[in-house]
């Protein structure tokens, strides 16, 4: 077990300098700030250990190449952004990762996927208070006009207790990029927030700018869900040729929250199709898919 201490820093983050000046550090961390395919860390394993209170990402990875991280738990005190802000379970980009048998109970992202990546697979997690698992089209040091390019993503046999969503590809309209055949698979909900959240505005929910240029989704496959939720989904995509395309669902079956009502989907400049799915997303028509 690895203690980070992370309590005495995530009050500090009323005061932005404090906290980001002095509560940093990740538990984990290889590669620091490579946004490559390559950059010489390779034949990574990390096995049977626990990541406890991380002031900031429990793991990250940049630049990984044939990694594989295994039986590793994250466990914050704190559940949720507000209790423990910025706890990341595994913070990635590289290729050829794989992370399976692990669990996750933090403040943030479980799994986010960072650019520029190809061939990850998330199998049999775990994620509590958080958020979900998927791609984070954002570059490195946040600059607009930059991003690049995430693929070939398979997550499955993920379970989801009280987080802000489960199936995640977000974005922020300033940055460029793509996520692109994505695959979420075998997924069990209880108590999520949203169950499907595809926004490349993140925390600009006023959506579609019709710019020349703006992140994007393509071919996100999400079969078999189930579980209970307060909202069904969101797909907010750009409004000009950036719009989010190629997206199938199939057995997405979702039921409110123990004395709720479930949220319909919202949708914006989104296409795709939907079968055997509760409710039924987008106006989306079924299909032979």
């Amino acid at each position: 077990t690895i203690l980070g201490g992370g309590a005495q820093c995530w009050p500090l983050l009323r005061r932005p300098t404090a906290y980001w000046h002095n509560c940093r550090p990740s538990l984990v961390e290889f590669g620091r700030r490579a946004p490559v395919y390559d950059s010489g860390v390779s034949q990574v394993v990390v096995q049977g250990i626990t990541l406890r209170d991380s002031p900031f990402w429990s793991f990250s990875g940049r630049g990984l190449r044939n990694a594989v991280i295994s039986q590793v738990h994250v466990y914050t005190t704190g559940c949720g952004y507000a209790e423990a802000p910025n706890t990341d379970g595994f913070n990635i980009q590289g290729q050829h990762i794989r992370i399976e048998d692990c669990t996750v109970r933090n403040g943030d992202d479980c799994v986010p996927i960072f650019p520029p990546t190809r061939d990850v697979v998330v199998r049999n997690i775990s994620c509590k208070c958080g958020n979900g698992i998927g791609p984070v089209v954002w570059p490195a040091m946040s600059v607009p006009g930059e991003g690049g390019v995430i693929e070939d993503v398979v997550v499955t046999g993920a379970r989801f207790s009280g987080t802000s969503q489960a199936v995640v590809v977000k974005s922020l309209g300033s940055f460029v990029g793509v996520a692109r055949n994505v695959t979420y698979r075998d997924f069990v909900l209880e108590g999520v927030g949203t169950a499907v959240m595809v926004n490349m505005f993140n925390q600009q929910l006023q959506g579609a700018t019709d710019s020349t240029e703006a992140p994007s989704a393509e071919g996100l496959w999400i079969e078999n869900i189930t579980g209970t939720a307060v909202a069904a989904g969101r797909v907010t995509c750009d409004g000009g040729s950036h719009g989010c395309s190629g997206i199938v669902m199939r057995d997405v079956r979702l039921r409110a929250v123990p004395g709720g009502n479930l949220s319909e989907y919202k949708c914006e400049n989104a296409t795709g199709v939907a079968e055997n799915c509760e409710p039924m997303p987008c106006d989306w028509s079924p299909a032979a898919v």
